[in-house]
């Protein structure tokens, strides 16, 4: 039987860094009889990233998690593929990394895919938690990315620093009761709980924390900061943008024309009320597990990181500047050529039609009323058209 460390998440807590180091130590955890597990997906494809996203479903792109939205959550849907390609890892210890998993609400999800894991794999789960105002902050801000975020589904169209609360968050940060799913099924002697804070890491690192954890501290690896969040004026122009479904390289060229200083904040009183509504589930959660035995609600209180006056809406100062911002970003628009776009487009004709296509979207742009562009445009659509009808 071999053994499997499964990584949970949570989202915003070093996952990405933590991957990314597994990733540079292949030479190191395979001397140790240790292997990131790698294989993205039921089609065998290699992850780039170390995250093993792929094999959590969060619903169909058309309609790109409803089951989030809804408070439903993702699942496994080839636990048996999974665990065979698991067991065909070439070492005896796999680690599989994705926050992913911290999707999975419903628990006969787990239960199924606790007996798939169990025939051939001794589990341990490692989780690492945030206190749950910081999570959602954090976390809502990574949604401001792209609206093709998980995150953004989930916490829906706001541009405050806290989302409109729902019922269905309750599924995503009330730790007790997710984490007790899974000790449900997989024990609770195998579930590792790690708090996200600086002073609680070892060597302040979530990286060397993680090694410790799973007992590779002897492994030295270099930990990178990775997918940070970003500044005020960027989250609150790229949930805006999420809003208003813009796309493409209009889009891009706005979000990162946004100035990225400063942070979107709450006030402490907002930041306060938002926590209280978890403290309970926390002190639950740590009569469990016996995470911190010198805090019965495991996380700091400390607050004072908070502003009095909350620093996530517009002021005049900050509304004139972001404007001014996407204003020069869009006279970048005018140093680009819409003769190039479209000759370019022409000759990618017979090579790559969907590229002609998203070339001749920007032609059309900057050109409105050009004629030619016009009829090409028009051809492309119809074509691809015709062509998605006879696949």
């Amino acid at each position: 039987m071999k053994n499997l460390i499964l990584h949970i998440g949570s989202h915003k807590t070093g996952t990405t860094s933590i991957q990314r180091a597994l990733l540079e130590a292949e030479e190191p955890l395979k001397n140790c009889n240790y292997e990131l597990f790698k294989t993205q997906n039921i089609k065998g494809n290699r992850s780039k990233s170390g995250n093993a996203w792929g094999w959590i479903d969060l619903g169909k792109k058309k309609e790109y998690l409803d089951p989030l939205r809804n408070g439903l959550g993702g699942k496994v849907p080839n636990p048996k593929v999974l665990t065979e390609y698991l067991f065909n890892s070439r070492q005896d210890n796999i680690i599989m990394s994705s926050e992913g998993f911290s999707w999975i609400f419903d628990d006969n999800e787990i239960k199924t895919l606790h007996n798939f894991l169990n025939k051939k794999f001794k589990v341990r789960i490692i989780v690492y938690l945030r206190r749950q105002d910081k999570q959602i902050i954090s976390h809502h801000q990574q949604g401001a990315k792209t609206a093709s975020l998980p995150a953004c589904s989930y916490y829906g169209g706001t541009s405050r620093a806290i989302p409109h609360n729902k019922t269905n968050y309750y599924e995503y940060l009330d730790y007790n009761k997710k984490m007790s799913k899974w000790a449900n099924h997989f024990g609770t002697e195998n579930i590792i709980i790690r708090v996200f804070e600086k002073d609680r890491l070892k060597n302040n690192d979530v990286v060397c924390d993680f090694m410790n954890s799973i007992g590779l501290s002897h492994i030295n690896i270099a930990s990178l900061r990775m997918n940070e969040s970003d500044g005020f004026e960027r989250t609150k122009i790229g949930h805006l943008l999420n809003m208003s479904n813009l796309n493409g390289p209009i889009s891009s060229l706005i979000r990162n024309s946004a100035n990225n200083s400063g942070k979107s904040s709450p006030s402490r009183e907002d930041a306060m009320k938002f926590y209280e509504k978890y403290r309970k589930s926390n002190i639950d959660l740590n009569r469990t597990f016996n995470i911190c035995p010198d805090n019965e609600a495991i996380f700091d209180d400390d607050f004072s990181s908070y502003p009095t006056v909350s620093k996530d809406l517009w002021n005049e100062g900050n509304s004139n500047r972001a404007i001014l911002n996407i204003f020069n970003a869009i006279k970048e628009l005018d140093k680009l050529d819409a003769n190039f776009l479209k000759n370019a487009a022409i000759k990618l004709e017979g090579n790559d039609l969907k590229l002609s296509l998203e070339l001749m979207k920007m032609a059309h742009l900057l050109k409105p009323n050009g004629p030619l562009i016009k009829k090409k445009l028009a051809a492309y659509q119809k074509i691809l058209t015709s062509q998605k009808k006879i696949s």
